[in-house]
C-alpha cells in the first residue's frame, strides 16, 4: 500500500533501521528498496532529495508513534494547486470511516467534507472528492487548469485501506494533500494509535 502513495515514505523501527522504503523513495534517492531495508535511515536518506525537498520519516509507527516530520511544502510551488484533507478514523459503531474535505487553512473554516465507510475504491474516493463544494476547483473552474483528481483519489483509497487493515490506528490524516496538475503530494500527516491500557 505504501508503494501506492504519491511521495517518498520511509518507515524505520525503534533502532532507526529501515523497515519500509517505498517506490517513490527509491526513485527519488536512486537507492533500491532492497538495498535500503535494514540499514540505518541516516545511511540511505539524506533528508533532502535532488529537488531540495525535505522528507518525512515515520519512526516505530505502531509502538508509540514517535515521528520526525520534515516540511516539503517549503520548496513546492503552490500556484495552481488545491489543498485537501484526507483521512480515516475508527468509529466504535461502524468501524473504519474514510473522510475527504477542504484542507490546509480551510479545513475548519469551510467544513466541506464527504464521509464513507472504509475501505473505498479509487472510483468511490473520486466520487467523494467530486461531492465537495470545492470540486469545481479540482476540475478546472473558470479557466483554471484541471488538477490530478485521479492521484488524489488514489491517495484517499490507499489511506482508507491502511485504516481498514490496521485497527490499532484510531486516526490517520493527511492535511494538507496538495493536488496539482500532475500529482498529489502529502505535505503533513499524523497517525494516532488507539489508547493502550497501562
Amino acid at each position: 500500500m505504501a508503494d501506492e502513495l504519491p511521495d517518498g515514505l520511509v518507515i524505520a523501527n525503534e533502532a532507526g533501521r529501515v523497515v519500509l522504503f517505498n517506490r517513490a523513495a527509491a526513485r527519488m534517492t536512486s537507492v533500491a528498496a532492497e538495498e535500503a531495508l535494514g540499514k540505518f535511515v541516516s545511511d540511505v536518506l539524506p533528508f533532502r532529495d535532488s529537488d531540495d525537498r525535505d522528507w518525512w520519516v515515520f519512526v516505530d509507527p505502531y509502538h508509540g508513534l514517535s515521528t520526525r516530520t520534515r516540511h516539503p511544502e517549503r520548496s513546492l510551488f503552490l500556484t495552481d494547486g488545491i489543498e485537501l484533507l484526507i483521512g480515516a478514523r475508527w468509529d466504535p459503531r461502524f468501524g473504519p470511516i474514510a473522510l475527504a474535505g477542504s484542507g490546509g487553512l480551510y479545513a475548519e473554516i469551510l467544513r466541506d467534507t464527504a464521509v464513507r465507510l472504509a475501505p473505498v475504491t479509487e472510483s468511490e474516493a473520486e466520487a467523494m472528492l467530486r461531492a465537495l463544494r470545492i470540486a469545481p476547483l479540482l476540475t478546472g473552474a473558470r479557466g483554471r487548469p484541471s488538477l490530478d483528481l485521479a492521484a488524489a483519489a488514489a491517495a484517499l483509497a490507499a489511506l482508507s485501506r491502511v485504516a481498514a487493515t490496521h485497527p490499532e490506528l484510531a486516526e490517520l490524516e493527511i492535511n494538507p494533500l496538495l493536488v496539482t496538475r500532475d500529482q498529489a503530494i502529502a505535505l503533513d500527516a499524523r497517525f494516532i494509535p488507539h489508547d493502550r491500557p497501562e
